[in-house]
């Protein structure tokens, strides 16, 4: 091994670099800081300004950047710029502007070159010339005065907008040519062309510093007041002064400026310190302490011109910097450092990373082996030489209880120890050994993962191989992990594998795993294991349950490559697209289903990541070191990120609707949205004003009676509705900044949607009337017609029931007229014959027969027409007729009869008596043919206005529901017949049945009121 200390030039190293590899170790002195302190991020008419000079910023109190340029006035919310000059604006008589300032009030106020002022207060712009009172329309700035009154320094003088008008300001003594200035300590400075003079001081007299006694240079209106009362004054030529209680100190040797450098700008920062915008000399930070020093940053920091014309620090502390010519730039401390190439790593695509106990930090890079060490890099080359690194493409680190490294690349396995390497491991079952991992157990057993396999190191020496035959899912073994319990997990590319006790067992995606191909596990202090995926997203495994996380719950990635733990709870993952965190008890909440979503943080290029394109499937990707830093690999080197320095963000973001278009065209918000009769298709703009990794702040929106439960938007910044019905909505939006700082009161708009004349409750009550009063009309003809029809059918059945009492009255009549007169004259003349015949004349027998024959025949001929035609009704009324009928049944039947007749007599009409009883005669023919009962119980009697008759049996009864109507018929007239003369007579009738239980009919008749009444 051949051991070479360079301490050259970056430039020269690379070159003895690619003459001596891979024969060289070298050793490079290690840069105190890796990368650049502060990130410049830019913006110019590429991303949306209107012009490439931005020569003043302020920031309105609802949260937006406002940005002066020469061709319009820029409203910036982190992500989109909107441009307000003359061709949209009829305010604006030209769209250039020199300096912003905001009022006490909150309004905006813009310097117009040769335009006078324009307020913009409540969304309207106010113009304010010399047709308003100033006396010139050149405006050299806008400031708020102590009274409330605006100030209005302009080349004519100064004056006051006092309410709506414009008035002189009497304060002071103005002379030709002076400009005002008003410092925060309540001091009034006035410039004129005889030097500086400062009146309002509390307590003290008025001072004078007069040019070239006092003030070595003239000066303008670039003045700042600082907090403890000192005037620093950028002079027209050159240089930097303060002024305070009469003494002018000259800083302009200090910060070393050249003649050409010219102050533009002042900005006090919140720790007292100076930032210095010069014209042509970039950015000069002064720390105005003890200490006073100077640092420069220019285009070669990232600056994108080092002419600077606006300065200004926002509400979150981001330091914004307006430039002439080269856009808007954003200065931002960068929390993420790293080694590269350009470092002195061995090379850009670093695999893994480890750090040994010594504090040494080793890096595995395709093309060799780096270790950190205090400050050089010492770099460890592929060479054939004996003892030194056997493997070409490395990508596995571990170090044993003995302290020596172990190193896996894509040709075999090596360890290091006491400057020399040693080749453990290059071929296995005649195959070249890919090592992705390596791990000693607490048995100091050796364990290797590869392509094809698990390979276990016992005193020193490959043992058995594990494989597919053995139980893994797949060879590939990406990470080892030993849990406190002491079981090894296995994270392969068919699953995660738990090793224990001899036994392989298999978790995959069937068990609730996020994805197969696992690349990393991690175990945090609570035994909870967190395993990453490397497109599938991150899982975590808690007493025995998988609980999955993606891009769908809030990752910012489904790559997670590596998993390491700060000091704060947070878990940081590796990706292709940068490092992201996520706060650890916001996923336990997830899983506990405390919330719906979680929130991760992004980092990138822009907080210092040399390349956003991390490696992972190797172990360690990345390691925790002992201080706390964060290491992970990526395509160029390793990053290194401090969660010590990174200060989240406390502040949620403002709010803001920016506006809504109806069917493409714009609405007016001023009143709410109003969405006529016909019009769909409704977007609305919205917005939030956080200006740190603004495209990383996530929104809710909810519209209220049309969205049940508030919609994920990510980092949407429209919401869209095809179609909404007619009525009242709140259309309500919330946000969150990166670090999940939620404004859950955000920002809201009523939206009202007219219904089309159709659609409106009157139209619904008329419709709604008509459709009624239709049914109602159809429903009146069709009972008409069905009142018809039931009149007919009665009059057709009462005519039915008449003819058929008519048809029996006559039977009966000629039963007895005719017929019965013919048996008796047989019957008389049979009784002659006997009484002329002689005892022994054998024909008196046949005779006596006649005559008995006759008789009976004549009986039978009575009893006929009298069912047919109950005389008795006539004679002797209803009442003793029933009990004459009833009588005539019982005696004649094996059935035993229980009557009870009440006197009924003239209750009803003759007509309707005759009926009455045909209803008592029909039931009881029922009885005796069909009931086959042992007893029977009739019951007639007067009740109040009704007369009331009960019929029952305990026959074999029968199911009433069961029995149709053509069963009925079957049965007899009776049923049915009964029930119609019931009907008839207005009465009701009421049938009760079951088998085995016998039958009861119980017939009310209301009184004088029938349907026959002669």
């Amino acid at each position: 091994m051949v051991l070479v200390t360079l301490m050259l030039p970056d430039g020269l190293l690379k070159k003895l670099f690619r003459v001596f590899y891979p024969f060289i170790l070298c050793s490079v002195p290690l840069a105190s800081t890796a990368f650049a302190q502060y990130r410049f991020d830019s913006w110019t008419t590429e991303q949306g300004l209107p012009q490439n000079s931005v020569l003043a910023i302020a920031q309105t109190r609802d949260g937006y950047l406002w940005l002066a340029t020469f061709n319009g006035l820029v409203r910036f919310d982190g992500v989109r710029f909107t441009v307000f000059d003359k061709n949209n604006t009829p305010a604006f008589k030209t769209s250039r502007f020199h300096d912003l300032f905001e009022d006490a009030t909150g309004a905006l106020w813009l310097c117009v070159e040769d335009g006078g002022a324009i307020r913009y207060q409540n969304g309207v712009f106010t113009p304010f010339t010399t047709a308003e009172g100033l006396p010139n329309n050149t405006v050299t700035n806008v400031q708020s005065c102590p009274d409330g009154t605006v100030l209005i320094v302009t080349n004519g003088g100064p004056v006051r907008l006092r309410g709506e008008r414009i008035v002189p300001d009497t304060e002071g003594v103005i002379v030709e040519d002076s400009l005002v200035y008003l410092g925060r300590s309540g001091a009034r400075w006035v410039v004129d062309k005889n030097g500086l003079r400062q009146s309002g001081r509390p307590g003290g007299q008025g001072i004078h510093y007069s040019l070239n006694a006092n003030l070595p240079y003239p000066v303008d209106t670039r003045l700042l007041e600082d907090r403890h009362g000192a005037l620093w004054v950028a002079p027209i030529s050159r240089g930097l002064l303060k002024v305070k209680d009469g003494v002018v100190t000259d800083y302009t040797q200090r910060l070393k400026l050249s003649a050409t450098a010219t102050i533009f700008k002042i900005l006090e920062d919140a720790d007292g310190s100076l930032w210095l915008g010069t014209l042509n000399a970039g950015l000069i930070h002064f720390s105005n302490d003890a200490a006073q020093t100077v640092t420069t940053y220019t285009t070669a920091d990232g600056l994108s011109s080092n002419s600077l014309r606006g300065l200004f620090r926002d509400r979150e502390g981001t330091l914004w910097i307006g430039t002439g010519g080269g856009g808007l730039n954003r200065m931002r401390r960068q929390f993420i450092s790293g080694y590269s190439e350009g470092q002195g790593l061995a090379g850009n695509v670093a695999h893994a990373v480890l750090a040994d106990r010594a504090g040494n930090v080793w890096v595995a890079t395709q093309n060799g082996l780096s270790k950190l060490t205090g400050g050089a890099i010492s770099n460890y080359l592929p060479a054939e030489t004996a003892g030194s690194l056997p493997l070409l493409r490395l990508q596995a680190l571990h170090e044993d209880r003995s302290g020596r490294l172990w190193v896996g690349g894509s040709d075999g396995l090596c360890s290091f120890k006491d400057g020399i390497f040693s080749a453990a491991l290059r071929r296995h079952n005649g195959l070249a050994v890919n090592v992705w991992a390596i791990h000693e157990d607490r048995h100091g057993d050796l364990w290797i993962g590869t392509h094809f396999g698990l390979i276990r190191f016992k005193d020193g020496a490959p043992g058995y191989t594990y494989t597919t035959k053995d139980g893994l899912p797949k060879d590939t073994v990406r990470a080892i992990h030993e849990d406190r319990q002491g079981a090894l997990w296995l994270a392969t590319e068919g699953g995660l594998v738990k090793f224990a006790e001899g036994r392989f067992t298999v978790f995959t995606t069937k068990d609730g795993l996020v994805n197969d191909r696992v690349w990393s596990i991690h175990e945090d202090a609570d035994g909870v294991l967190w395993l990453g995926t490397f497109d599938g997203g991150l899982s975590r495994l808690k007493n025995g349950r998988f609980t999955s996380y993606t891009t769908a719950q809030g990752l910012h990635n489904n790559g997670v490559f590596q998993i390491l733990e700060d000091g704060h709870g947070n878990l940081w993952m590796s990706c292709f697209r940068g490092l992201y965190r996520v706060g650890k008890q916001q996923l336990n909440d997830f899983a506990d289903g405390k919330i719906s979503a979680i929130i991760s943080t992004a980092f990138g290029k822009t907080d210092g990541m040399l390349s956003s394109d991390c490696n992972g499937g190797r172990q360690p990707s990345g390691v925790k070191t002992g201080d706390g830093r964060l290491w992970f690999t990526t395509l160029r080197g390793v990053a290194v990120v401090n969660p010590e320095q990174i200060i989240s963000n406390p502040k949620p973001p403002p709010v803001v609707i920016e506006g809504a278009s109806i069917d493409r065209h714009a609405a007016d918000l001023a009143n709410g949205l109003r969405l006529l009769p016909g019009q769909s298709n409704l977007e609305i703009a919205y917005t939030a004003l956080s200006f740190i990794k603004a495209d990383q702040i996530r929104f809710k929106y909810q519209l209220v009676n049309q969205d049940p439960d508030w919609i994920e938007a990510g980092t949407r910044r429209t919401a869209n509705y095809s179609y909404l019905r007619p009525g009242h909505y709140i259309f309500k939006v919330i946000a969150a900044n990166s670090d999940g700082v939620w404004n859950t009161e955000g920002a809201q708009l009523r939206i009202t949607v007219l219904p089309k004349f159709y659609q409106t409750w009157w139209f619904r009550l008329l419709l709604a009337l008509s459709v009624f009063g239709g049914i109602g009309l159809i429903f009146k003809r069709r009972l008409d017609q069905a009142n018809r029809a039931r009149r007919v059918q009665e009059e057709f059945s009462r005519r039915l029931i008449d003819s058929q009492e008519a048809e029996r009255k006559r039977i009966a009549a000629e039963l007895h007229d005719s017929l019965g007169q013919n048996l008796l004259v047989i019957k008389n003349y049979a009784l002659m014959g006997l009484n002329t015949a002689t005892a022994e004349n054998p024909m008196r027998e046949h005779l006596n027969e006649i005559s008995d024959a006759a008789a009976m025949s004549i009986e039978e001929v009575r009893q006929i027409a009298h069912n047919l035609r109950p005389y008795q009704l006539e004679r002797l009324g209803l009442t003793n007729t029933l009990q004459f009928m009833l009588r005539q049944i019982a005696n004649a039947s094996d059935i035993g009869f229980d009557c009870e007749v009440e006197n009924v007599d003239g209750l009803l009409s003759k007509d309707a008596e005759i009926s009455f009883y045909r209803i008592i005669q029909e039931a009881i023919n029922n009885i005796l043919k069909h009931s086959r009962a042992a007893d029977a119980r009739i019951h007639i009697r007067r009740a109040g206005e009704e007369i009331q008759a009960t019929i029952a049996d305990n026959g074999r009864g029968f199911t009433v529901e069961a029995v149709g109507q053509a069963e009925l018929q079957k049965r007899g007239f009776g049923l049915t017949g009964s029930a119609e003369r019931v009907r008839f007579l207005g009465g009701r009738q009421t049938l009760q049945s079951a088998p085995g239980q016998g039958t009861t009919i119980n017939i009310s008749i209301p009184i004088n009121k029938n349907a026959h009444q002669q």
